[in-house]
């Protein structure tokens, strides 16, 4: 698991080693940029992003006060004019002086933002708003790519998640499938500029896309409300295993994909046996769940052989693909047992998130599946053992428990993290 300050660390390793002569000094920036050293920003690129964004509404301010004032071209002149210079000031500062640079591209695309709504505005343009926003996002995607700019991918990557909030909400667009378009116009942008915060921020927005449009994909296909819910276990374990697979190729992006993979299958597995199945079990869906869960055991067997993956890894996979098909297949049966089977599904899950996690030391996987035991257990006491216990003890029991499950809990957690960093200094020390 990657420490905290752990590209501090390596850095002060790599003097060490260079010194040393293990390590060529050569190899030094290639190693620290392996380690996404230097991805992050800088308290100096936030304060000329902060800046950036008081310029721009400072500009758009003074249009809109003097807005009755200024005849239509002056008003032109000046929202054009200072978005081009914002953009060729940050063109000609991009090698120079790159955090002036991501500032004033940043600004140039605010008010090319500004521009878009003032000029609908002057010139009473009535069109389909979220095309607008569209427009604004594509602007942002470009100057990412030019430039290139950080700063204005996140912001293009954030307009098209509203550009799709708004086709769905307001223009009842229950399924939006333009925005995957767009979607992967923004990945394949943070993957060419290398930053992996965009590719978090990405698989964000694709889960928010994924959520709001459950109902149009259920309608589309026919499908009940816990057969469609059922779809957000079964692809993101196919994910998950193809993530582990591609591992040695794609190491960023594939442990990101790993990462959200879980947290989505994992979520929306639990929150299955709340949803009733009021019809039969389309045989439309048992055929796509057929075809993933053994897609997800094929890629699974695929890590398995390479060595990404174990074999306790690829029972996992057999063992969540059938839980699922098997859920949706109970959902119209006894209450207890639906709420038994999930209970059970979801510890195994868990331990073997936990387990998993330690033995490839990823905190992520860990800390999130001991948050989910805590969770689980939480949720185990309050649904089950409330129906036995008068309230007063209950509730005393319960505050017992959540005192010594934290505890427990965080003791646990200490110790899976720390594991590692104790057993290879005692390796060393023996040798």
């Amino acid at each position: 698991m990657r420490p905290p300050f752990y590209v501090r660390q390596l850095r002060r390793d790599l003097d060490e080693w260079i010194k040393r002569g293990l390590v060529p000094e050569s190899s030094r920036a290639a190693i620290l940029e392996s380690a996404g050293a230097g991805q992050g920003m800088s308290f100096a690129s936030i304060l000329g992003i902060l800046g950036a964004i008081l310029i721009g509404a400072a500009a758009m301010s003074f249009v809109a006060d003097n807005w009755e004032r200024m005849p239509k071209l002056a008003r032109l002149m000046v929202l054009f004019g200072g978005m081009w210079l914002a953009f060729g000031l940050g063109w000609f500062l991009a090698h120079g002086r790159p955090v002036l640079s991501q500032a004033f591209v940043l600004l140039g695309v605010l008010l090319f933002g500004a521009n878009i709504m003032l000029v609908a505005q002057t010139y009473h343009i009535n069109a389909h708003y979220p095309d607008g926003i569209l427009l604004w996002a594509g602007g942002a995607m470009a100057a990412a790519a030019l430039i290139p700019s950080r700063a204005s991918l996140a912001l293009a990557i954030g307009l098209g998640a509203l550009w799709t909030h708004y086709e769905h909400f307001d223009f009842d667009k229950a399924l939006h499938w333009q925005y995957l378009g767009f979607w992967a116009l923004g990945v394949a942008t943070a993957i060419v500029l290398n930053w992996r915060p965009a590719i978090q921020l990405s698989a964000v927005a694709l889960i928010y896309w994924a959520i709001i449009s459950t109902e149009g994909l259920r309608l589309l296909l026919g499908w009940s409300e816990v057969e469609a819910a059922a779809l957000y276990v079964l692809i993101p374990l196919v994910l998950w295993a193809a993530a582990n697979a591609l591992r040695p190729q794609a190491i960023g992006g594939a442990l990101t994909v790993e990462h959200y993979a879980f947290l989505v299958f994992l979520v929306t597995g639990f929150i299955l046996h709340f949803i009733d199945r009021n019809t039969a079990v389309a045989q439309s869906w048992m055929v796509a769940a057929g075809i993933l869960s053994f897609g997800a055991l094929g890629l699974a067997a695929l890590g398995t052989s390479r060595g990404t993956l174990t074999i306790t890894d690829l029972a996992a996979v057999v063992f969540i693909a059938a839980a699922a098909v098997v859920f949706v297949n109970i959902a119209d049966r006894d209450e207890a047992l639906r709420q038994f089977g999930a209970l059970v599904a979801t510890i195994v899950i868990l331990l073997w998130g936990i387990a998993r996690g330690t033995r490839i030391e990823d905190r992520y996987i860990v800390n999130l599946s001991i948050f989910g035991f805590a969770c689980w257990f939480l949720y185990a006491y309050f649904a089950v053992f409330n129906r036995f216990l008068e309230q007063s003890v209950f509730f005393g029991i319960g505050g017992l428990l959540l005192i010594g499950l934290s505890i427990v809990l965080e003791n646990i957690r200490r110790r899976l993290l720390n594991q590692q960093a104790t057993a290879k200094p005692e390796q060393g020390a023996s040798s």
